[in-house]
C-alpha cells in the first residue's frame, strides 16, 4: 500500500515533467517564429547589390545583379534589341560576346561594345549596344542558341564574311548546306573586287600620264584627247566622234565584196554605153 506522502510525491514529479515539456515546446515555437521573421530580411540582403567605391571604373558583375539580370541580358544591334540568356554565349570560346560576358572592367567592355548601361526601365537587365547592321546578326545569335551556324542567302558574301570576323565566329563552323553556296560566292565576289581595284589603279595611272595642266589650253587639250581616244568618257564623245566617218570610209575601201560589187557595176555601165 502506498502512503499518502508517496502519492503526493509522484503527482509533483508528474506535474514537473509536464511543465518542462510545455516549456520546451514554447521555446521551439518562439525559435521558429524568429526564423520566419528573419527570412525576408536575409532575402533582401542577398538581393541588394554591393556598393562600389566612388571613382571606381569597375562595373558590378552580372551575377551580383538581381535574379533576372543575372540570367538575361539585352543585346542591342543597330537599334534592334534581343533578350538572350547569358549562358548561351558560353558556346563559342574566344568570340566577341564570349569575352564580353567575362569582363568586369568598363574600359575593356567599351573595347568590345559601343555602349553599356543598366536602367530601371529594363528591370536592371544589362544592355550592350553595337553600332552595326542587324540583318546578319540574327544568324549569329541563332548559332549561339542552337549551335548551328546558318547564313542568309540574300546577303552579300563579303558582308557575311566581315560580320563573322567582327563577332569572332569562324566560317569553318558554317553548316554544309550554307557552305556549299557561300564559298563559291565569296570567290566570285573577291575576284570582282580585285578586277575593280585593278581598273581603278589603271585609271589613276592614266590620269597622271595624261595630265595636261589646269590652264585653258591644257583643259581643251584634255577634252579633245578624251573625245578622240576614250568615247566612253562622255555622251558627246559617243555621238559626235569626228573620226567615225573616216573609219566608215576605210572599212568601205578595205572590204573585198564591196570592191568586187563596185567593179561589176562599172563594167555593166560601160557595156550599156557601148550598146547605145
Amino acid at each position: 500500500m502506498s502512503t499518502p506522502n508517496a502519492i503526493s510525491n509522484k503527482k509533483e514529479e508528474a506535474e514537473t515533467k509536464n511543465g518542462g515539456s510545455s516549456k520546451k515546446e514554447e521555446e521551439a515555437a518562439a525559435a521558429m517564429a524568429e526564423t520566419e521573421e528573419a527570412q525576408p530580411l536575409c532575402r533582401a540582403m542577398a538581393t541588394t547589390p554591393t556598393p562600389q567605391a566612388s571613382g571606381s571604373k569597375m562595373v558590378p558583375h552580372l551575377a551580383d545583379a538581381c535574379s533576372e539580370g543575372g540570367q538575361v541580358i539585352i543585346i542591342n544591334v543597330g537599334g534592334q534589341r534581343h533578350e538572350v540568356l547569358r549562358k548561351n554565349f558560353d558556346r563559342y570560346p574566344g568570340s566577341r560576346l564570349w569575352k564580353l560576358m567575362r569582363t568586369d572592367s568598363m574600359d575593356e567592355m567599351l573595347l568590345l561594345c559601343d555602349r553599356y548601361r543598366v536602367t530601371a526601365s529594363n528591370d536592371s537587365v544589362p544592355e550592350y549596344f553595337f553600332d552595326r547592321n542587324y540583318t546578319s546578326f540574327i544568324n549569329i545569335l541563332d548559332a549561339y542558341r542552337t549551335g548551328h551556324l546558318h547564313v542568309c542567302a540574300n546577303n552579300c558574301a563579303v558582308i557575311t564574311r566581315d560580320d563573322m570576323a567582327y563577332w569572332g565566329i569562324d566560317d569553318l563552323l558554317m553548316e554544309p548546306c550554307c557552305a556549299v553556296k557561300y564559298y563559291p560566292e565569296i570567290e566570285v565576289c573577291l575576284s570582282e573586287l580585285e578586277m575593280e581595284e585593278d581598273e581603278k589603279r589603271k585609271e589613276d595611272e592614266r590620269q597622271k600620264l595624261e595630265d595636261f595642266g589646269q590652264s585653258t589650253v591644257g583643259k581643251t587639250r584634255k577634252y579633245l584627247w578624251d573625245l578622240f581616244e576614250y568615247p566612253q568618257t562622255s555622251r558627246g564623245a559617243q555621238v559626235s566622234r569626228p573620226s567615225m566617218p573616216f573609219q566608215l570610209s576605210s572599212l568601205w575601201r578595205r572590204s573585198p565584196p564591196l570592191q568586187r560589187r563596185s567593179q561589176t557595176n562599172r563594167r555593166a555601165r560601160r557595156r550599156l554605153h557601148r550598146q547605145v
